[in-house]
């Protein structure tokens, strides 16, 4: 004889999302202190996660950084879509973000200066990130 199952968890409740509000990391100075909250927390986010190599560090998990390994040597051609997608992937896991739009390719010598509009609940902005190739 099988067990009946009847669901008791009650439906009386709310999911309710928490704050963004985290530590603020001055870059500048490379000191952590005081708190950020909203659009400013986001960017600390996105810089922190575009800085940060996926795979590289056990504390954060596998979709955490970005994949940097396999841009080196690759032709233009092919390095400005595999950025793009590589940022989508990195970044699109964050439920603040809705999309990534309006990328810009600038090549300087070794590296590839890029921007991009995100998309988010908490605003619109601008991100440049420099990336070495």
């Amino acid at each position: 004889m099988l067990p009946k199952y009847t669901d008791d968890l009650k439906k009386d409740f709310e999911i309710a999302k928490i704050s963004g509000k985290t530590y603020f990391y001055n870059r500048e100075k490379k000191t952590i202190g005081g708190f950020v909250d909203g659009a400013e927390a986001l960017k600390q986010a996105i810089y922190l996660i575009l800085i940060a190599g996926r795979f590289e560090h056990e504390i954060y998990s596998s979709n955490y950084g970005i994949e940097r390994e396999y841009l080196a040597g690759c032709p233009e051609a092919v390095i400005y879509p595999r950025i793009e997608q590589t940022f989508r992937d990195a970044l699109l896991v964050d439920d603040r973000i809705i999309s990534l739009s309006d990328f810009d390719f600038k090549k300087e010598k070794d590296k590839l200066n890029v921007s991009f509009l995100v998309n988010s609940n908490v605003g619109s902005f601008t991100v440049d990130k420099s990336v070495m190739i």
